[in-house]
């Protein structure tokens, strides 16, 4: 039936062009129809699902409330306008719509993936992980969803959960470059760090051009002491993207470790007055404020930056950041309640009893009559340096200044040994777990892994002594001295309440130091790893040189000296001429280096003496 009504004409001509396609001309029917009747609610359905196609959410958006305020039940409108709220970044307006949508359509799959992505963004970890988890148990085969899964459980602190959750997403897609540096992320939080090298190089070589990658690597490259590579890192991220503040910030770190904390500043300026400052800027602006003795600066940026939904990593850097601005400035009880509250956002769990019953193994095993009748290897190990020790006690000092002899390298901290020894089940047959599979080694295995260890002390330098600093290999002494039987150890100790009060006090991370998060942990602890150095000093076929803290910082030069004699090495004075601002590794390795030979670290622990709590029982221990 033909009509003349031109807002039925309108309409129908609307619909024609739609249906033909031409979304151009049934917009502009739709917006004729709405300069006639302006609150006509399917001209404005219409219009907002055609702004909608033609990528113009903003335009959308109006449209789309009208209709759904005409028609409150109309789903397909509401998951409409809810992915144009999405799309714009309008997180908490879209959040009540699309609810609703999951509500009146549990089996809608997009619309439960978009609440998941949403309650992601507006940093609801918690129900984003339980949407997500419901949404892949029914989606298997969505990379995505894996991936956003992989997040959440990320900024909660579960690095293990999340790794496998980004490994199904590479599975299911493995050219998306982002899936491979969330996962590189996962796997340096849990210390796996070779393989986490891997998959930015994956990532990088997926997406050549993106800034984001390149920020991230770099912050990893920054943690690993790489800071000449980061430094370039950075400034490719800003040449890309000028604007990236993640990159700002990791650019004025590596300016800081070339004392160039001015020029550092200078580029984290424009924003630090940010209502809400970056997580990343706001720690870089810390460290360089106590660099320039004006911590009081930077309290206000960190703890603007501790918004409620940080995620945990973040949230555990931003409190030690405080923490240490705090301590600068004198607020004793202060600091130490944001190391608290930054120990307990690490949220790292410490099987004590399991720790003490695999140093009960270690010492059952190791005994003089193994090392006795085990093969010795014919590989040349007196090239290794073993330098070891509870963390915080001037590992990496000893590294550092060892290291500026020119015949001497300082690897860093290397894996080799916590690998081979997680990694003998795969090797040698029968029942049981390391250490016990060390009593069937065979000769054939013995010289496998010797080559191998000196293979990847190799692949690094070809100094003549070569040093490896993890601070763990002290749990692997014995392995070390059957496959390196000629290396050397040098063992650093330190007081022990200063030792486990710095190791609260800084963002050391990961599954390896979750000891580190609460004082009854490092308290047994740290009593675990006095009694095995006393079986190693009674039983290890090894030379072992006993460097202490307070002696190294009261007396540089002589415990020098101690030290090149043990190695074998002449003496060189060009070791003590270092500065702070030499690259030194991770960044509570580069501060522990940084600071000590100015001894002011020694004693710290009596200025919070009445917060000690269980640390106060390792008096006894003192030497």
């Amino acid at each position: 039936m033909k009509t003349d009504n031109p807002i039925l004409v309108a309409l129908q001509e609307a619909k024609t062009s739609f249906k033909a396609g031409d979304n151009e001309a049934a917009l502009h029917a739709c917006e004729a129809v709405l300069e006639h009747v302006p609150n006509h609610p399917l001209a404005h359905l219409m219009a907002g699902l055609l702004q909608q196609q033609a990528g113009k959410p903003s335009e959308a958006i109006r449209h789309l409330r009208f209709a759904i305020a005409h028609d409150p039940n109309d789903m397909e409108t509401r998951d409409a306008l809810s992915m144009c709220l999405l799309e714009v970044g309008r997180y908490a307006e879209a959040l009540p719509h699309i609810r609703q949508v999951v509500a009146a359509q549990p089996e809608n799959a997009n619309a439960r993936y978009n609440l998941g992505r949403c309650l992601l963004d507006l940093r609801n970890f918690s129900e984003a992980e339980r949407v997500y988890t419901e949404h892949v148990a029914k989606n298997p085969g969505d990379a995505e969803a894996f991936n956003h899964l992989g997040l959440a459980r990320l900024a909660k602190g579960d690095s293990a959960e999340a790794e496998k959750c980004f490994r199904t997403a590479i599975r299911l897609n493995s050219q998306d470059s982002l899936f491979h540096v969330n996962l590189a992320q996962a796997l340096a939080h849990r210390g796996q760090n070779l393989e986490a090298t891997e998959c930015f190089r994956i990532a990088i070589k997926l997406d050549p051009s993106s800034a984001i990658l390149r920020a991230h690597h770099g912050w990893f490259l920054i943690d690993q002491g790489h800071v000449a590579k980061a430094e370039d890192r950075f400034r490719e991220a800003l040449q890309r993207d000028p604007e990236h503040q993640g990159a700002s910030a990791g650019l004025a770190i590596a300016l800081d470790r070339r004392d160039e904390v001015s020029v550092g500043l200078q580029i984290l300026r424009p924003y630090v007055s940010a209502a809400q400052a970056h997580p990343q800027v706001a720690v870089s602006y810390a460290g360089l404020s106590r660099r320039i003795g004006r911590p009081e600066q930077a309290l206000p940026v960190v703890r603007r930056a501790i918004r409620p939904g940080v995620p945990k990593l973040e949230e555990a850097a931003l409190r030690f950041a405080e923490g240490d601005l705090l301590d600068a400035v004198g607020e004793v009880d202060a600091a130490f309640d944001a190391y608290q509250k930054a120990n307990v956002a690490q949220g790292s769990k410490y099987d004590g009893d399991a720790h003490s019953a695999f140093v009960d193994a270690l010492i059952e095993v190791f005994t003089p009559e193994l090392f006795e009748s085990l093969p010795k290897p014919s590989v040349d190990s007196s090239a290794s340096l073993i330098v070891c020790g509870m963390p915080r006690a001037g590992i990496s000092l000893v590294e550092h200044i060892l290291g500026r002899h020119p015949d001497v390298y300082g690897a860093g901290a290397l894996d080799d040994l916590p690998t081979m020894a997680g990694g003998l089940r795969h090797y040698v047959g029968g029942q049981g777990a390391y250490p016990g599979l060390v009593r069937s080694l065979d000769s054939n295995l013995i010289e496998s892994l010797a080559s191998a260890r000196m293979e990847s002390l190799r692949r690094t330098s070809d100094a003549n002594i070569i040093i490896d600093r993890q601070p763990h290999n002290f749990l692997h002494l014995g392995l070390a001295a059957i496959i390196s039987p000629n290396a050397r150890v040098i063992h650093c100790d330190r007081d022990p309440i200063d030792t486990c009060l710095s190791c609260y006090f800084n963002h050391m991370g990961g599954p390896s130091f979750a000891f580190s998060t609460k004082l009854d942990s490092l308290s047994k602890f740290y009593r675990e790893y006095r009694r095995l150095m006393d079986h190693w000093s009674k039983v290890l076929p090894m030379q072992v040189l006993h460097v202490r803290y307070e002696e190294l910082v009261a007396d540089v030069e002589t415990q020098c000296r101690r030290m090149f004699d043990f190695m074998g090495q002449p003496w060189d004075k060009t070791v003590l001429e270092f500065t702070s601002a030499e690259a030194i590794g991770h960044e509570f390795a580069y501060e522990e280096a940084r600071q000590p030979i100015f001894s002011s670290s020694v004693g710290r622990a009596e200025r919070y003496r009445h917060r000690l709590g269980p640390l106060v029982t390792l008096e006894q221990l003192r030497h």
